[in-house]
């Protein structure tokens, strides 16, 4: 089975690590391309992926899911795996992704995403970007499973006969891609034995702004596909604010006082009290912004 991997990346020179765990995968090498899709870069990263044996292609159009449909234009695989610039693939990680395909049934699979290894207090208190992925993920308002793009695969032919992914998002994407592909009567499987690492966003600000945009751009999810939900309320991170409030809080106060060992980590509580304040943020302005009731 032979395998299209494309990398979209913007002015990121990381992708030399990321292309080269690529080279180094034990997936036959006749069966594996690497495109790798400039986003219109303008720092170094064009030189860096030069120096590889590797497709090179630029998409001026902004977005990630631009840069990933212009990757697929031009492969010749028959599944398409996706990864992100900052991420590490494991040497195994592109045959344990493709094992999955031997069940004509499937149509995408997602593989085990882990962190790299922490280089400030940020990275290390930060969630597991989709809780690792070790199972299919869900959002609130639909039933429906879906698999995020750091560590992903389809079957080319799904992707051809939906066009690709909807570039009109920035964020959430690779959740309608999985949602659609679904929708077509396909499984939604994970490979937890296909591992990328994945670098975690590096300070405060940028772990907000990633949260945000999420929860941004699932309101435009949610508009999209609210032909099949009844639910336009996201409780998550006013349960989670909760929790902070009544319990969390209170165990740091009593620890604080009483100079008892540390059981509640406050850099870590932090980080979830900035998680879920982005959330509810997100979730307002993409209310705003798309002209839709989710909240």
């Amino acid at each position: 089975m032979k395998a299209s991997v494309i990398i979209p990346v913007y002015n990121d020179p990381r992708v030399e690590a990321c292309i080269l765990s690529l080279l180094e995968q034990d997936y036959p090498k006749e069966l594996y391309e690497i495109i790798v899709v400039d986003n219109n870069s303008n720092d170094s990263t064009q030189e860096v992926i030069q120096r590889f044996n590797v497709k090179y292609v630029r998409e001026d159009r902004k977005g990630s899911y631009s840069a990933r449909n212009k990757g697929l234009e031009i492969a010749s695989g028959e599944v398409a795996a996706f990864i992100d610039a900052d991420c590490v693939a494991d040497p195994h990680w592109l045959s344990k992704l493709l094992e999955g395909f031997r069940d004509p049934e499937v149509g995408g699979i997602g593989g085990r995403i882990l962190k790299l290894e922490a280089q400030t207090w940020v990275q290390a208190y930060a969630e597991d970007l989709a809780e690792q992925q070790l199972e299919p993920q869900y959002l609130p308002f639909h039933d429906a499973p879906y698999i995020v793009t750091a560590n992903a695969a389809y079957q080319m032919s799904i992707l051809r006969s939906l066009k690709g992914f909807d570039a009109q998002f920035r964020s959430g994407g690779d959740v309608d891609l999985a949602w659609r592909v679904y929708g077509e009567g396909f499984k939604i499987v994970t490979a937890p034995e296909a591992i990328v690492h994945h670098a975690a966003r590096e300070t405060v600000k940028g772990y907000f702004k990633q949260f945000f945009n999420y929860a941004a751009w699932h309101v435009l999810l949610f508009k999209k596909h609210r032909h099949n939900t009844n639910h336009f309320t996201n409780a998550y991170p006013f349960l989670g604010l909760r929790g902070l409030l009544f319990s969390v809080m209170p165990a740091m106060f009593v620890q604080k006082v009483s100079g008892e060992p540390r059981t509640v980590k406050k850099r870590e509580a932090f980080l979830k009290l900035v998680t879920y304040v982005a959330i509810i943020c997100g979730n307002l302005y993409g209310a705003i912004k798309f002209r839709a009731f989710y909240f």
